[in-house]
């Protein structure tokens, strides 16, 4: 066991002035859907809008060097609906900077055909949303910058193309999308590129959204045999490297991929071996209470990059059920029965975190509590890092992390969506960010809140 990995039964803090500032009130039923609007005494100063319309943007880029700023990370909120149509309105963002909610206006020029109100997020990254909008014929995918208004439609996935063979993407079972991935914050360069999870055995598919005529290539194994058995490949998480032009993947079975997609006539993998050290992979713990802990939860798996050095990261969540089974964390279709009477939330109580050596292939475990002065965001989102001295507002040595569920607008359940947090890898010990993280106080959110980079690029 790794001797200075200590993993204290997360000691459970609030940040009482953020959540009294900023906890929503409470849900407002919308027909068969339950939604949180936050209070507009919340929002009030923290909206401004240009004479054009368009979200006022905090100290611009004077000059053309700047092609593309960011700020520190928004967490993207449960949207605003009008009471009386049922109509979505706005987006809403806290943003950590500035400790205020951020309402960006929905735009008029975007048809509810083209992006119904319950569009799903599949996806954020580089400044981009990726939404589905299964309410339309080709179940479609949009790329959706809430900054600029832009929007770039990526191929349908009702079907896609294998080798000249029209394939339909929906069989017997209902199979969704789960996550989208593009690689710059340009998406529609010719060298950009999208990367996707669907079905329900996480299966990879890319396309370029920069091309005119597109469709959706598979990629990937489906399956990987053991014992005689046959599992879904179930790719987890998956990064790119804008140094190595590379996507780095992560199957839960703990496979590591690199895929080149520059040619997307002829996508290349290559397998990345890697090493580790058994004492600390795949728990790390400094005590046999702490083992225990970790052995009752179930993990997630997560590939963080710092794209400013290029290091990648293997990130492992720890979430803990006191009561049952993690079956739920796992929703994949509207038949699933998902029994939610239980009396107590799932929680995240912590995290390992190696730092992935490709030259030596090695998982080095980061021990004693440092994360080197980072700031990691992990969720549905893109998982990054930033280093916590260029942005004040972060903490270092921190994991800001969004619960891996997000429940159906349709179902009565009691929790979901509600596992938010800031985790601070030296004390091991977890505390809010915008919402409470004490029990009295979680309730469900929906959608789960998902981390989005703002960032305003020259068109």
């Amino acid at each position: 066991m790794a001797a200075s990995s200590v993993l204290r039964l997360v000691q459970w803090k609030c940040d009482a002035a953020v959540v009294s500032a900023n906890w929503p009130s409470p849900t407002v039923a919308v027909g068969s859907r339950i939604r949180f609007f936050p209070r507009r005494s919340q929002i009030g100063s923290s909206i401004r809008i240009s004479n054009s319309g368009s979200p006022y943007w905090p100290s611009p880029p004077k000059s053309a060097a700047a092609a593309a700023v960011s700020s520190s990370p928004w967490l993207m909120l449960p949207p605003s609906f009008d009471e009386e149509t049922e109509k979505m309105t706005a987006y809403n963002f806290y943003s950590i900077a500035q400790d205020k909610v951020v309402t960006i206006k929905k735009p008029m020029t975007l048809s509810d055909e083209l992006l119904d109100d319950d569009a799903a997020v599949v996806g954020s990254s580089h400044g981009w949303l990726c939404l589905f909008n299964r309410s339309t014929t080709f179940d479609d995918l949009i790329l959706y910058n809430p900054l600029t208004r832009r929007h770039i439609e990526l191929p349908s996935v009702n079907i896609y193309n294998l080798q000249g063979n029209n394939i339909g993407f929906h069989s017997h079972h209902t199979q969704w999308v789960t996550r989208v991935v593009i690689s710059s914050s340009t998406p529609d360069d010719q060298d950009c590129r999208a990367l996707m999870n669907y079905n329900v055995g996480n299966r990879l598919a890319f396309c370029c959204p920069g091309h005119t005529s597109g469709y959706w290539t598979p990629i990937g194994e489906t399956h990987l045999k053991l014992d005689d058995h046959l599992y879904g490949r179930n790719y987890e998480d998956f990064v790119y490297s804008p140094k190595q032009n590379l996507f780095y993947c992560v199957t839960a079975f703990g496979d590591f991929e690199a895929w080149d997609l520059r040619d997307p006539h002829s996508p290349t993998m290559t397998p990345v071996i890697l090493s580790s050290d058994k004492n600390n992979y795949p728990r790390a713990a400094s005590s046999e209470e702490e083992l225990n802990l970790k052995r009752s939860c179930v993990s997630r798996k997560y590939l963080v990059i710092d794209e400013e050095t290029d290091q990648l990261y293997h990130v492992r969540r720890f979430v803990k059920d006191t009561i049952r089974s993690f079956s739920m964390l796992y929703y994949n279709s509207p038949s699933d029965e998902v029994d939610y009477e239980f009396s107590n939330p799932y929680r995240t109580v912590g995290f390992d975190v190696h730092r992935v050596d490709l030259e030596k292939g090695e998982l080095s475990y980061m021990d004693g509590g440092s994360l080197d002065g980072l700031a990691m965001f992990v969720g549905p989102n893109y998982s990054f890092a930033l280093r916590a001295s260029e942005y004040p507002e972060l903490k270092p040595d921190s994991i800001y992390f969004t619960d891996v569920f997000s429940p159906p607008y349709w179902d009565n359940g009691i929790y979901g969506g509600h596992d938010v947090g800031i985790f601070n890898y030296r004390d091991r010990t977890v505390s809010s960010c915008y919402y409470p993280v004490d029990e009295v106080s979680i309730r469900r959110i929906v959608p789960s809140p998902v981390w989005f980079t703002p960032t305003t690029t020259q068109l």
